[in-house]
């Protein structure tokens, strides 16, 4: 079809004869001369649909979440390698094989759903969050990109099982100075002592006082400082040292 726009020829291709017939051509013709009369241009609004039509298909949920866990792993402040591991882990085992390959566009709460809930027959809770928040994330960036208008992994918390957890065993109040008596006389074992200890003094994770390693502790500032590779975010953690730690902690000396 011949047609003029802002002063210039153009030509709308239709379509290849039998494959469209001569009515369809008709119908299309037609609808070309409304999008003139408008102002539009068929010619490129056909080829803006022809390129949107390509990249829905293109963008399925794992090429976006892959964009997206590129990402956030190389910006400032990177995940270390542990907590990228994890992250990648999850979705390429729960997620992907299920709905890696559909258009992120047309992953419904329904579709998500159904995924996590199969992690939940698993009785993987922790690992549920994890996957849950992180596929929230995916879809706050493909809002950012405009792929898609909402977020269907918002609201599925309110739609999974939580488990039902015991406090765990712990000292109360009222039998914290016998405990504080019976640890200061506890010689089995000096380091579960030790470490018990400094562990009330500071309040870190247990996993923080297993891993210490004796240089990391700076006595003249009074300061632990725990080194960036052993942490989630890839930064030192500082702690204060209350001055009574120095005296838990077995002779701080270098061996001559």
């Amino acid at each position: 079809m011949k047609y003029r726009i802002y002063g210039k020829e153009k030509k709308l291709a239709i379509g290849v004869y039998p494959e469209v017939s001569l009515a369809h051509a008709r119908i299309e013709r037609e609808n070309a001369r409304k999008l003139l009369a408008e102002g539009k241009d068929p010619s490129t609004l056909k080829r803006t649909t022809r390129i949107c039509e390509k990249r829905h298909h293109e963008d399925t949920f794992e090429a976006i979440a892959v964009e997206w866990f590129t990402y956030k792993s190389q910006q400032s402040g990177a995940w270390v390698a542990t907590h990228a591991y994890d992250v990648k882990s999850g979705l390429v085992n729960d997620v992907f094989p299920h709905i890696g390959k559909i258009p992120i566009r047309d992953i419904t709460p329904r579709l998500l759903l159904d995924v996590l809930r199969r992690m939940e027959k698993r009785w993987v809770f922790v690992r549920l969050r994890k996957v849950r928040q992180q596929c929230h994330q995916i879809f706050v960036y493909a809002i950012a990109l405009e792929l898609v208008n909402s977020n269907p992994a918002s609201d599925l918390a309110k739609l999974l099982k939580t488990p039902v957890s015991d406090n765990l065993p712990h000292v109360k109040e009222e039998e914290l100075s016998e405990f504080l008596r019976a640890l200061s006389t506890y010689k089995a074992n000096p380091i579960l002592q030790i470490a018990t200890k400094i562990l009330l003094l500071t309040g870190v994770r247990t996993m923080e006082i297993r891993l210490a390693e004796r240089g990391e502790f700076d006595w003249e500032n009074a300061v632990w400082v725990i080194p960036a590779e052993k942490m989630k975010m890839p930064r030192p953690h500082l702690i204060p040292l209350p001055r009574s730690t120095r005296h838990e902690m077995p002779s701080h000396r270098p061996r001559k």
